[in-house]
């Protein structure tokens, strides 16, 4: 499905999100990923099918059941933006459970939902929270993944909303430095994730899927393989100048 840049946020979310919020009630991996390079609408849309998302599943569901957690993944290092006292600062470990567990970060804070006002403010001080910088395409440019969960003990399901970094090349950005140094680490895990998604692509699927490449497809694991229900969105510029960024998101 292509949308145009007049596409409105509620619509996305009707056609393409809604189901997975039934898929997730139902005891799936629901998982909503946004690509493309920076200033192409990746955050905007992300914040807005999760805020709507999360809505959805507490309209639908018992609180009682629901909590969450907001981490970042920044220069390969996992940090809550929902930090506790304990965790502030501090990089989270990565632990690789078995079928059970799946993959899960250690110490990372999960919040108990309690009303809608409370999780959507939460949402917004943990989007605050995120690493910024200025580069030659954008002044704020987001320098981390994103990776927004909802848990669902009744049913052991989570839906996941990651806002992927900018996919452009250095040449672009003009980077220098520490913001060449985290281009490089953003980069990496986009390749690593590359890499699986052609895996799985394969008839029959690979009979190797490269999880183990970085953090990024680690913490992913469970929402592209195995009981998962999940959506790409790639975001492109309309713009000739991106052309050739526009053709390696498609692609």
């Amino acid at each position: 499905r292509v949308y145009s840049a007049a596409a409105t946020t509620d619509e996305v979310f009707e056609e393409r999100v809604a189901d997975l919020v039934t898929s997730f009630r139902a005891g799936y991996n629901a998982t909503v990923l946004a690509y493309g390079q920076t200033g192409t609408g990746k955050t905007f849309t992300i914040s807005g099918l999760m805020e709507r998302g999360l809505a959805a599943v507490m309209d639908g569901d018992d609180l009682e059941h629901l909590s969450f957690s907001y981490v970042e993944l920044y220069n390969d290092n996992i940090v809550d933006l929902l930090p506790s006292s304990g965790t502030s600062g501090k990089p989270l470990q990565l632990f690789d459970g078995n079928g059970a567990t799946g993959t899960h970060i250690i110490g990372a804070n999960r919040v108990k939902i309690r009303s809608r006002d409370q999780a959507m403010f939460l949402v917004q001080h943990g989007e605050r929270n995120r690493k910024t910088a200025t580069t030659a395409m954008n002044v704020d440019s987001l320098r981390s993944h994103s990776l927004f969960t909802v848990f669902n003990s009744r049913t052991m399901s989570k839906m996941t909303f990651v806002d992927l970094a900018g996919s452009e090349r250095n040449k672009k950005t003009k980077n220098v430095g520490p913001r060449f140094k985290e281009s490089v680490t953003i980069n990496t895990g986009l390749l690593a994730l590359g890499s699986v998604i052609r895996a799985l692509s394969q008839t029959p699927v690979s009979t190797h899927v490269p999880y183990r490449s970085s953090k990024l497809t680690r913490l992913l694991q469970d929402s592209l393989g195995g009981n998962s229900m999940t959506l790409f969105i790639a975001c492109v510029s309309p713009e000739v100048r991106n052309l050739d960024e526009s053709v390696r998101t498609l692609q």
